[in-house]
């Protein structure tokens, strides 16, 4: 049993052992199949790995053949590039420069590369501030002000560049900054072209705007040097009485001394075919000069060098392809002919010469103009045109004196003097020039302004438009009312001149036969029984005597005989002493009288002046039925010529006497102070006729006037006008 013990005891041990062993190696198992699954994930993830790492090699390569090929097409594109294209690095060098900055520039990319400093230098000067402040402001933002900008440049051979420079930054990997790349673009051409639209339209303009040709010539100088490259400009005239062409105007840009330059130019005279002016002018066509310095048919080359001017053209100043003058402009670079501004100035040239020959004309149209205006201001007869629609364009100063209208209240409005009742006759006269016909010397009838009649002589032709149509008139209108009153006036005068004088010889003849007849039954008479009838007879016959008598006396005031003999009187005393024994014997007659404490004294014939004052009332009262108005107004008046009156100017008192009678009919106006004319019955004491004929004999005498208005069946009006004394 202890032995049996002692055998069970090993082999418990030996299972323990087994199984510790068969643990173990199932951990060993467990843990191999672990790392055998981990290796195995592993695997598959390298596997992956490659096969990524494989795609983006192959993708890494398709991009770098790709760049490759990128690079080769820009370096293709640069090199091939009409635009110059330039590399800077951050030291302002230039690292490269394409072929292109040597086809517009004159200079190989190799100058460029080897002096940097050269594409700064060949700006031209009028940029060179410019673009040293844009440079400036990159270096301090690393920003470009502006993406694109305009400058000029300066070729190889000396002439001007004009370009478009764009600029880029350049990165590197990081992103940051290490240069800018400058694209230059010639628009030489484009720019060229736009100097010729820009020129072309602004003389144009000028010439179409200007009132004179110094006005335009000193423009056209400033537009085409202040928009070109042109300092100078200078415009010669042909002196047609020496044959030479002569400086006239010069003009420069500001801050560019000319003076020995325009010294010699204004004293220079061109011959045909010498300097640029001279040759310009023996050709009649435009020429161009590159460089002055070098051409040998310039005379100012000395102060041209001084001054550092080069280019130069000049054209013609042409009119019907005859030259009139010349313009010549001046650069102070080299300039290469530009054969479309020759042929665009060519033709500038002829519309300058028209300009000129059409402002001549102007000027001679505007002279005349002036002329026929100042004859038409000065002419004492009124001068007035109307359109087709009779409408007034035209009134002459003249035309404001005689009818009052002035020219504003009238232009352009149908003419206002014509009286209502004239009105189908003005029609007739209009109508009848607008129809081609000529007026001349019609007396015609019009209104003034205030309402009074203005007698007139009208003479009147038709005006016609540029194709020879009538489309308007013109009225010569002179004012003959004080004609006609002085012509009526001088027929009056000598129609009783010549009774004056037989009425004078009548009247001595019949007061010698008045006295014996008068004596003799005066005689009678004494010796008669009043009781007898014949004593009846003879007083009668006395009566009849004594107004033979007062006849007699009539007739020798209205004769030479009559002269009045003058005395300073009092007009108002005189009406007062006659008008009132009249009135206070006429019943139903009203009066008024207006004199004011005033007026003027005059020296007159009083008893003369009592018989005109006593005709003038008497008339008024024969006038007029029952119920009857006398007015008797005197007044201070000042006459002048306007007045048209027959008259000398000077002071004058008006006595006017006026009623309410049956008027005078209009036909027997202009006969009423004929002698022995009357509308009353002949034979009666009423119908003698002498009256107003006294009365204007007596007032002539006394250099005076009587006037007559009267309306039929209204009221007749008589102005009598004595010189004041003071006058």
């Amino acid at each position: 049993m202890g032995g049996s013990d002692k055998t069970n005891k090993p082999l418990s041990n030996e299972l323990a052992d087994l199984r510790q062993k068969l643990t173990e190696l199932q951990r060993a198992e467990a843990k191999y199949n672990e790392l055998e699954h981990r290796f195995i994930e592993r695997i598959e993830q390298l596997e992956a790995d490659i096969r990524q790492l494989q795609g983006e090699i192959t993708e890494h390569r398709k991009i770098e053949k790709s760049l490759i090929e990128s690079e080769k097409l820009y370096r293709n594109v640069v090199v091939q590039s009409k635009d110059a294209i330039f590399s800077v690095n951050q030291d302002a060098e230039i690292v490269y420069a394409n072929p292109a900055c040597e086809s517009i520039f004159g200079y190989s990319p190799g100058e460029f590369i080897s002096d940097s400093s050269l594409i700064t230098r060949i700006l031209h000067s009028d940029y060179q501030q410019q673009f040293d402040n844009f440079l400036s402001e990159y270096k301090s933002n690393k920003i470009f002000s502006k993406d694109k900008i305009e400058w000029s440049r300066v070729h190889k051979d000396g002439h001007t560049v004009y370009t478009e420079n764009f600029f880029l930054n350049i990165f590197d990997d990081t992103g940051d900054i290490i240069g800018f790349q400058i694209i230059v673009r010639d628009i030489t051409d484009r720019k060229l072209s736009e100097m010729r639209l820009y020129l072309q339209y602004n003389i144009v303009h000028i010439l179409s705007e200007s009132i004179n040709v110094n006005e335009a010539m000193q423009k056209i100088l400033h537009v085409i040097c202040e928009n070109g490259r042109w300092v100078i400009g200078e415009i010669l005239f042909i002196d047609k009485g020496d044959n030479l062409l002569c400086p006239h105007t010069i003009w420069n840009k500001p801050l560019l001394d000319i003076s020995e330059f325009e010294a010699i130019s204004k004293k220079i005279r061109f011959q045909k075919g010498i300097g640029l002016p001279g040759r310009v002018w023996e050709s009649g066509k435009p020429a161009w000069i590159t460089d002055v310095i070098i051409d040998t048919n310039f005379l100012r080359e000395s102060s041209a060098q001084k001054m550092g001017l080069h280019g130069a053209f000049a054209f013609p100043i042409k009119c019907s392809g005859e030259v009139m003058g010349v313009m010549s402009f001046f650069s102070r670079d080299i300039e290469p002919p530009d054969n479309d501004m020759l042929q665009m100035f060519e033709t500038i040239g002829s519309e300058i010469g028209d300009f000129m020959l059409r402002k001549k004309a102007e000027e001679e149209l505007r002279a005349a103009n002036q002329s026929l205006q100042a004859l038409i201001n000065a002419s004492p007869v009124a001068i007035i045109t109307l359109d087709s629609e009779k409408r007034i364009t035209l009134w002459s100063r003249a035309a404001e004196r005689i009818f009052g209208w002035t020219k504003d209240e009238v232009i352009g409005k149908p003419v206002p003097f014509i009286p209502e009742d004239k009105r189908a006759e003005f029609q007739s006269y209009v109508s009848r020039v607008l129809n081609g016909e000529m007026l001349s010397d019609i007396e015609i009838v019009r209104m003034r302004k205030d309402g009074s009649m203005v007698i007139a002589s009208l003479s009147a032709s038709p005006l016609f438009d540029a194709k020879g149509n009538i489309n308007s008139l013109m009225a010569v209108i002179e004012d003959i009312t004080e004609r006609k009153v002085m012509e009526e006036e001088i027929l009056k005068t000598k129609k009783l001149e010549s009774i004056e004088i037989l009425a004078g010889g009548i009247a001595h003849d019949f007061n010698n036969l008045l006295t014996a007849i008068l004596g003799n039954v005066s005689l009678a008479r004494m010796f008669s029984n009043p009781t007898d009838r014949a004593y009846e007879r003879l007083t009668d016959a006395e009566s009849a005597c004594e107004s033979a008598k007062e006849l007699s006396y009539r007739l020798l005031t209205f004769s030479k005989g009559g002269e009045p003999f003058r005395q300073t009187a009092s007009i108002s005393e005189i009406i007062k002493e006659t008008i009132y024994p009249l009135l206070l014997s006429t019943a139903n007659v009203k009066c008024e009288c207006d004199i004011p404490g005033d007026i003027h004294p005059v020296k007159i014939d009083i008893q003369q002046m009592k018989q005109v004052i006593s005709h003038l009332i008497k008339n008024a009262l024969e006038a007029m039925s029952n119920n009857g108005f006398i007015g008797i107004y005197v007044k201070n008046v000042t006459i002048s010529k306007k007045d048209n009156l027959p008259l000398k100017d000077g002071d004058y008192i008006r006595l006017s006497v006026e009623d309410n009678g049956r008027g005078i009919p209009e036909d027997n106006l202009p006969k009423i102070f004929d002698p022995y004319f009357s509308t009353k019955e002949m034979g009666s004491h009423k119908g003698q006729g002498l009256g107003l004929s006294i009365c204007y004999s007596i007032v002539k005498r006394h250099e005076g006037f009587i006037a007559v208005e009267s309306t039929a069946g209204k009221k007749t009006t008589f102005h009598v006008y004595l010189p004041a004394l003071d006058s």
